[in-house]
């Protein structure tokens, strides 16, 4: 009886890592930025709570992810593990019902060194909130791409990525004289798109001719927004970033 009752207290602790693990995963690759919401909520993607999805379309989706949308493919982006965690939080979280015949059949990603790996969990870091490198970068199909491909850059080390500013981060003032630093996406004859960036999270924001006129010089640091990261945790994301360049 004895060894009942620990086998029991074991499978429990197990399904209670494997469900910290598969919030953590959803936290920092699903729940970001205009994805979707925290807890599964509505985001700029569709809620998945209280939609009863069936595990096998939930796995399907989160391997291969659905053409032409948003929604990518993450077989080759996160461990079987992770995955595995993944994929039962979501079902769980629409109220869906798990089948022990896919449990399990998730493909393994490739391998990251340690260091890498260190810098992939920073870069996607839930506890820094939006101050986190993908609030405003995009890599490996992650994250949210105002910010510049950081894949391409020739020199990641802490003082040139606190250092870091995109050329076209400029003075915005509207009309009605409200200023803010902005980041331009699209520009056309009748319109121009831009990243707001007064705010932690950017806003995307729409304005019609005339109603937004731009100067040099405006006060947004990089390091501002990468404040809440020490040097070695930023040499860490560096090595992620080369090993993503690399592989």
């Amino acid at each position: 009886m004895r060894a009942v009752w620990i086998g029991l207290i074991f499978a429990a602790t197990a399904a209670a890592q494997d469900e910290a693990l598969g919030a953590s995963v959803f936290n920092k690759s699903c729940a970001v930025g205009y994805c979707h919401g925290s807890g599964g909520t509505a985001g700029r993607a569709p809620k998945l709570t209280g939609r009863n999805f069936e595990h096998g379309y939930v796995h399907k989706v989160t391997l291969d992810g659905i053409p032409n949308t948003g929604m990518p493919g993450w077989k080759d982006r996160l461990n079987s593990q992770e995955l595995n965690a993944v994929i039962a939080w979501v079902v769980k979280a629409s109220g869906g019902v798990l089948d022990p015949k896919i449990a399990g059949a998730a493909a393994a990603g490739p391998p990251m060194p340690a260091d890498a790996k260190r810098g992939k969990d920073l870069f996607f870091d839930a506890v820094r909130g939006e101050f986190r490198c993908s609030t405003c970068h995009a890599v490996d199909g992650m994250g949210i791409a105002v910010g510049p491909n950081l894949l391409t850059a020739s020199n990641l080390d802490p003082a040139v990525i606190r250092a870091g500013k995109p050329a076209t981060v400029r003075q915005g003032r509207t009309r009605g004289g409200e200023t803010f630093a902005a980041l331009v996406v699209d520009q056309k004859p009748d319109s121009i798109v831009l990243f707001d960036l007064a705010l932690p999270l950017p806003v995307l924001r729409t304005f019609g001719k005339g109603e937004v006129t731009f100067s040099s010089g405006p006060s947004w640091r990089h390091s501002d927004a990468v404040a809440k990261y020490g040097d070695p945790e930023l040499a860490a994301i560096s090595a992620y970033l080369q090993w993503l360049a690399n592989r």
